[in-house]
């Protein structure tokens, strides 16, 4: 799991809610006349303390120099905006009750969270997406 601490979702690499262009519909096979969009990466923040004593936690410089060819490691440090001495990972599970979730927009805690993103069999699932509602939302705010 990526994790950062810095405070600001700016940067890091992660896209905002954009509708795909006529090319990358093509390149995700995906009808030319369809409605298309890259999900909004910095909607939800979830905020985890994690002791830094945990042998899971590994800062991603230190993992990242070892393994990747330096090219490479510098074109990721790039894509998100040189922020790599935020990034760490962690190599284990996070229960969901050990985030805490939050709108980012508006700062407010997820309300439910994370029970009400649990189906009958205690599965974590991402909330149901009501798509015509979804558009009808964007098309009024046009």
């Amino acid at each position: 799991m990526w994790l950062t601490t810095d405070p600001s979702a700016n940067g890091h690499g992660l896209c905002n809610r954009r509708e795909l262009t006529p090319e990358e519909k093509q390149l995700f096979s995906v009808r030319l006349d369809q409605k298309a969009f890259f999900p909004d990466k910095r909607a939800i923040r979830f905020r985890v303390v994690i002791p830094s004593s945990d042998r899971k936690l590994v800062h991603w410089p230190k993992w990242g120099k070892k393994r990747l060819e330096r090219w490479w490691y510098d074109a990721l440090n790039k894509t998100g905006s040189g922020k790599a001495n935020t990034w760490w990972l962690y190599w284990g599970n996070i229960p969901a009750e050990a985030l805490e979730a939050a709108d980012l927009a508006s700062g407010q805690l997820l309300e439910g969270w994370p029970a009400m993103f649990r189906d009958a069999k205690g599965f974590q699932r991402p909330p149901l997406f009501d798509a015509t509602a979804a558009l009808a939302e964007l098309e009024r705010r046009l």
